[in-house]
């Protein structure tokens, strides 16, 4: 008995000790590369050469570790250009110079490594003196294996870069070329906004102020990340923010972006301008003619899982309207804080649409079964004040007063302990989760409803001006 507990003991202390930190040797090496490069390489595989322009970026990491960022454009025959971009997290491993890689968010915002077994790549790095080995092997269907290993070795002036693809064995695929240390970082801004001649706010205008490093160059948003904030606001001012079919997506993505971003500690979701946070979906887009992602031809049942799955604080910073799709944002924020311009509202049944999961169900929650209820079937408007008052605003403040209302509440909650608020968070959400599935329900009545001459109804006596008759159209004429 004494020797099993013996053996349990010292199998727990195996299991509890950490892993022991990288050797002063193996951070001197790291810290070697840090640094931004820039550079021109050439591809030469079976159709022949291709040139193709790369930035890398290597950054200290968290456990003596270190993250590689990295950035290929490639042009196309058309004289476009087709862009790549792929970030890893390093840390070490038990054995000298080599190191472990973590590509997928877990809830709490660590980072753990890919599974072969399901056909992703297994990733490690090797560094040792003025050398930085990343090794990429894939298993692949037929139960052979794919390998990839980037090279990059340290020069007076920048760097060697050495990329080679082989499958069973079989080289199909190198890259080569030197890139220039660059003495500035790339900024961590993902865009730059400015205004244009007439005075809406786009994305792609980047200030001149070297390349922006970006994820992606969203067209309907500004994504912005700042001293542990994330900022995405929606950028269609002209339609009162309204979102169309590509807005969904471009919130999403940057919604995710931020949440498993270890860097960001909250994330605000605003519209561009002063007249509105956001209206919902855009009537330009006819109901019955969306067909993208999503039940009803647009992703909104995964904008409303983004918003409550990442592990961070969403803030919705409301100025102008909160109508309809807006309104139902604010209710699925963590935190909603208001000008006191800020108006919020329901206007499904006035334009033959509902929100048949979070937007009624969760709403109701939110504010009362009554006020709820009230919100969808009369289709009221309410101050920021009354949207307070019922339980749908945390703050209210004079409209000059938000932008510094909010980075207070941001400042606050940066100094809390991440983790403990991604389980807070995750716990306060259990308890509705069920509502989940009553939205995919939903929303599959809704898509069918769509369909129907009273649910056209509304959008077809706006375009007309004229007022809707849904009884009519029920009755099909």
């Amino acid at each position: 008995m004494r020797r099993s507990i013996s053996i349990a003991a010292v199998l727990l202390v195996g299991l509890l000790a950490p892993i022991p930190p990288a050797s002063a040797n193996d951070e001197a090496s790291i810290e070697r590369f840090f640094g931004h490069y820039v550079g021109r390489t050439i591809s030469e595989k079976d159709r022949g050469k291709e040139e193709r322009d790369q930035e890398i970026t290597i950054t200290p990491g968290k456990k003596n570790g270190f993250t590689v960022e990295w950035t290929t454009i490639i042009p196309r025959a058309d004289g476009s250009t087709s862009e790549k971009s792929r970030k890893i997290n390093f840390w070490p491993s038990k054995r000298q110079h080599i190191y472990s890689a973590g590509e997928r968010p877990n809830y709490f915002g660590g980072w753990v490594p890919l599974d072969p077994m399901k056909g992703e790549p297994y990733v490690w790095a090797h560094v040792k003196d003025t050398k930085m080995s990343v090794y990429f092997m894939h298993v692949l269907d037929d139960g052979t294996y794919e390998m990839q290993r980037y090279d990059r070795d340290l020069t007076a002036e920048g760097m060697l870069v050495n990329f080679t693809r082989s499958r069973g064995g079989q080289p199909i695929m190198s890259i080569k070329g030197v890139l220039e240390r660059r003495k500035e970082t790339p900024p961590t801004r993902r865009a730059f906004p400015e205004r244009s001649g007439d005075g809406i706010l786009r994305a792609n205008e980047i200030r001149a102020n070297g390349r922006a490093h970006a994820m992606t160059q969203f067209e309907d948003l500004i994504y912005e990340e700042a001293a542990g904030v994330a900022t995405v606001t929606v950028n269609r001012p002209d339609r009162l923010n309204a979102y169309r079919m590509g807005t969904y997506q471009e919130v999403i993505e940057a919604l995710l972006t931020a949440g498993w971003n270890q860097d960001i500690g909250v994330i605000v979701l605003q519209g561009a301008g002063p007249r509105a946070f956001g209206i919902g979906g855009d009537n330009a887009d006819k109901k019955d003619q969306r067909r993208g992602r999503g039940t009803i031809g647009v992703p909104v049942e995964l904008l409303h899982a983004a918003i409550r799955d990442v592990p961070k604080p969403v803030i919705a910073k409301v100025r102008g309207y909160a109508i309809g799709g807006g309104n139902v944002i604010c209710t699925l924020c963590d935190l909603t804080i208001a000008a006191e311009n800020a108006i919020f509202g329901q206007v499904g049944p006035k334009m033959g649409s509902v929100d048949p999961g979070f937007g009624t169900a969760y709403l109701a929650r939110v504010v009362g079964e009554k006020k709820a209820r009230e919100m969808w079937y009369l289709c009221r408007r309410y101050s920021a004040h009354e949207a307070m008052a019922m339980g749908l605003v945390n703050a209210v403040v004079p409209d000059d007063e938000l932008d510094d209302e909010v980075a207070r509440w941001c400042a606050e909650i940066l100094e809390r302990s991440p983790t403990a608020i991604a389980i807070a968070k995750a716990s306060f959400n259990a308890d509705s989760e069920a509502l989940r599935g009553t939205s995919r329900l939903g929303f599959q009545a809704v898509s069918l409803y769509y369909d129907t001459d009273e649910a056209k109804e509304g959008g077809n006596a706006m375009r007309e001006k004229r007022a809707p008759d849904f009884f009519a159209a029920r009755r099909g004429g």
